[in-house]
């Protein structure tokens, strides 16, 4: 799937919880604490003599758990998400004495408000806390040396091309701000799994003043920083009311290089495989590693987990609208999520919508068995047995994920296009050496372009002139590989900083 780092627009800003190298990130970092409420609104634990909600792994692919049966048991467990003394503040931008008047981040936190930190915010969601200081590391080597072959990490057996796997063994920085995420029916007493997290603002800051949310996802080269920094210049004086979040999904191979900076030796950091096959990947909503007792994590629930600390009216309280945003594998993951995830539907009665940004995919789910036909833009079946993955996740709709299995397949079929998604495709790019080449995403085009042309074609074959109402495919000229150029188009704007609006580009129907 996609690859490529994501460059900045002009002069880098400055990006709170990402070192990239040579310059190490001092030991330690910042990390979030969790408590029991939020693990019962992710349905993670269930309070005592409370009824599970999930039914055990093993059972959820014969009998798929649908949203309308989640939705009444989370209202019976839990209070709304928007309490009645805390509503979600409306933007009036005529009332120019009342925004001056709201507080503004502020990156350094008075040490009185340090030290009298409630006890109640950790019951909520989770609430920062600093790692305990360490003496800085001292470097043993020039970052271009070759390091000692003790700790050179083993390459991962290839995925579609070696030019894949080449950039999947590159490790890349792992910063110092952490999120914590659980897996589905945690106990209140788990130790979180801890989530690089970069961001444009500290998670631990004032955010009474941000009134959108973008949430970015990395692509292979896993530079969440660099996609911070891109979008940091293109929301200019934005950035005040702004809040961009990249999580950073690590390879096993990314916390061996750099352990000795992470908190506890790297020892609670989540990291993910890279060489399970794209349907276990971090890009598919795959799991995180883990060892007994702990459960592995998927890098959907960890979105779930984010986008409902970004629903929390106490901490967000004039939050309008979040964008999921992703470039390359980044892009194959938001689409993904955008059929599978769970959260969205759980603060939709909030009435904070969730937008889709998905950009140089290199691949689509599709719902049916139907692919692009070789004979002319018509469908019909590909040879199965001459790909037999053809429909299997995350390519189709078989052999679905755990998580996946939580709505099921119908329920995603029919929910898609309800989604309110953009796709930005690159009208040629001169070099691809990332682009999936298995079987699977082979019979949906030839090019990262032919394929999001096709998949335009399928939504409305299958789901009639309506599915463009609420999803648009648009063609950026002359933008390569490049996602600050993507994201910098007209319609890249509209979605990110605007209400979206922008009208399909690729073909008439």
């Amino acid at each position: 799937m996609g690859g490529g780092s994501v460059g900045a627009v002009g002069a880098s800003p400055a990006v709170t919880g990402y070192d990239p190298p040579p310059n190490p990130p001092p030991q330690g970092g910042r990390a979030f604490g969790w408590g029991l409420l939020a693990l019962v609104l992710l349905g993670l634990a269930f309070p005592a003599g409370a009824k599970e909600v999930y039914k055990p792994a093993s059972t959820l692919q014969d009998e798929p758990v649908s949203l309308d049966e989640l939705l009444p048991e989370f209202e019976d467990l839990l209070p709304p998400l928007a309490p009645p003394d805390v509503p979600r503040q409306k933007v009036v931008e005529e009332e120019e004495p009342e925004e001056a008047a709201v507080i503004k981040p502020s990156r350094k936190k008075a040490p009185e408000a340090e030290a009298a930190k409630p006890e109640a915010l950790y019951k909520v969601y989770p609430a920062p806390y600093i790692a305990p200081e360490a003496p800085p590391v001292q470097p043993t080597r020039a970052h271009d040396e070759t390091p000692p072959a003790a700790t050179e990490p083993e390459p991962a057996p290839a995925l579609p091309s070696p030019a894949f796997m080449a950039a999947m063994t590159k490790a890349t920085a792992v910063g110092s701000q952490f999120f914590p995420i659980l897996p589905w029916g945690a106990s209140p007493d788990t130790v979180p799994q801890l989530l690089p997290m970069a961001s444009n603002h500290g998670l631990d800051e004032d955010h009474s003043a941000i009134t959108r949310a973008i949430v970015f996802i990395h692509d292979l080269s896993r530079e969440a920083g660099a996609g911070v920094a891109t979008l940091t210049t293109l929301a200019g004086g934005d950035n005040d009311t702004t809040l961009i979040l990249a999580p950073q999904f690590p390879l096993s191979v990314d916390i061996t290089r750099f352990g000795s900076r992470l908190p506890e030796g790297g020892r609670n950091v989540a990291r993910w495989m890279g060489d399970g096959g794209l349907r276990d990947a971090w890009s598919s909503g795959g799991l995180s590693v883990s060892k007994p007792p702990q459960q592995g994590v998927s890098s959907f629930a960890a979105i779930d987990l984010l986008l409902l600390y970004l629903a929390d009216t106490n901490r967000f309280p004039r939050l309008q609208s979040i964008v999921l945003v992703g470039h390359g594998m980044g892009g194959d993951f938001v689409q993904r999520y955008a059929a599978a995830g769970i959260a969205p539907d759980l603060i939709k009665p909030q009435g904070l919508p969730v937008r889709y940004l998905v950009a140089n995919a290199s691949s689509y789910i599709y719902f049916t068995g139907a692919r692009p036909s070789a004979e002319g833009p018509s469908f019909a079946r590909p040879d199965m047995a001459q790909c037999p993955g053809v429909n299997r996740y995350p390519y189709g709709l078989d052999d679905l994920t755990a998580y996946a299995r939580r709505n099921g397949g119908n329920a995603m079929r029919l929910r898609y296009t309800e989604r309110r998604v953009m796709y930005l495709l690159s009208d040629r790019i001169a070099s691809d050496p990332y682009l999936d080449t298995s079987c699977a995403a082979a019979v949906q085009g030839r090019s990262r372009v032919e394929r999001g042309r096709n998949y335009e074609r399928y939504l409305v074959q299958s789901f009639g002139d309506s599915a463009l109402s609420s999803q648009s495919f648009t063609l950026v000229p002359n933008s390569d590989y490049d996602p600050a150029i993507l994201f910098g188009s007209y319609c890249g704007l509209a979605m990110l900083f605007g209400d979206g609006a922008c009208a399909s580009t690729l073909m008439p129907h």
